[in-house]
């Protein structure tokens, strides 16, 4: 709480999906499947 009415709130996420090897070309290609997520937020109470 910063205040009576107003609060500030965050969220860290990482999600992670493995990898995955793609032979479509004769050298195979790696893909890894994350990302990392960030939210903010401010809220006030009526």
């Amino acid at each position: 709480m910063i205040s009576s009415n107003w609060s500030i709130k965050g969220e860290y996420l990482f999600v992670d999906l493995g990898n995955s090897e793609n032979y479509k070309v004769a050298i195979p290609v790696k893909v890894d499947y994350h990302t990392n997520i960030l939210r903010l937020g401010v809220n006030y109470r009526f």
